[in-house]
């Protein structure tokens, strides 16, 4: 089992694509650094009648945390097919070329397929988050890492918000529960395009599954008036709606990797997938 999760993690770690991905994103920070993260340093304070009130924070200028720009609305956007380019179609891919067939006469069934979805999980988590995280970092050069100050008007994380006590009093904590969470839907995104590449033969519509299902969703939470059920509303450090409670997209994201578990297993044991 141990060897089939090593050499499963180096083909999703150790393959073009990932790096592209995180290449992708290097340059997606640059761009924010270069258009926000620079021109902000020029004034450090919040300015309120012409008076400097509060240092700006790392917390508040990270793509995460900047409510000013667009940027973390694309990041969120782009968040499901990022996750699945590096190893979500690799079931697609491996049946196709025949490389399943192979390894299948070598070693377990259960054993290739619990494999691939660790390294589909981990590869899917790192591929969004890494990028965020080397954000902060490039961040910390600009702007101090000072605790949030819920009288200056610039934090959008409000005194009664989600997580708020920990924002304020223990910031760092509730930036590595962000990530934390980023990473868990970018594994739970690529192990859903993983899920269809069992059953599509298509491998762009294996990719695109996890894009369909976000904008599905958010359709129908936007149209039920239920916008603080989006888990794209998560993902950011500032808090764009009222009412965000965590267990609402926990619960989703849940139920979501539940159903794609099931349905990876359920096509995984029917014993004559070797000619499907």
């Amino acid at each position: 089992m141990r060897k089939m999760i090593k050499t499963e993690l180096r083909r999703a770690f150790c393959n073009r694509t990932f790096f592209v991905i995180l290449g992708l994103g290097l340059a997606f920070v640059i761009w924010h650094t270069v258009q926000y993260k620079i021109p902000y340093t020029r004034s450090l304070g919040v300015s309120y009648h012409g008076e400097e009130l509060y240092p700006h924070n790392v917390y508040q200028e990270c793509i995460l945390g900047n409510s000013m720009s667009v940027h973390a609305y694309i990041y969120s956007m782009c968040l499901p097919i990022l996750a699945a380019l590096p190893f979500g179609a690799s079931a697609c891919q491996d049946r196709q070329s025949g490389y399943r067939d192979q390894i299948l006469t070598r070693t377990k069934r259960s054993t290739y397929y619990q494999a691939k979805w660790i390294a589909a999980f981990l590869s899917g988590a790192a591929a969004v988050v890494l990028p965020m995280i080397f954000d902060f970092i490039v961040t910390l050069w600009f702007f101090p890492t000072l605790p949030g100050d819920s009288m200056s008007r610039w934090d959008s994380v409000g005194i009664d918000g989600m997580m708020a006590e920990i924002y304020y009093h223990m910031p760092m904590v509730y930036m590595l529960a962000k990530w934390m969470f980023l990473a868990a839907f970018g594994g739970i995104f690529a192990t859903m395009s993983l899920t269809a590449g069992m059953f599509a033969k298509n491998m762009v519509v294996v990719l695109l599954t996890p894009v369909l299902v976000q904008l599905l969703y958010n359709s129908a939470t936007s149209y039920l008036n239920a916008r603080n059920w989006q888990f794209m509303a998560y993902y950011t450090v500032y808090q764009p709606l009222f009412s965000m409670r965590l267990w609402k997209p926990v619960m989703v994201g849940g139920i979501m990797l539940l159903i794609c578990l099931l349905l990876y297993c359920r096509k995984a044991s029917v014993k004559d997938a070797l000619n499907t």
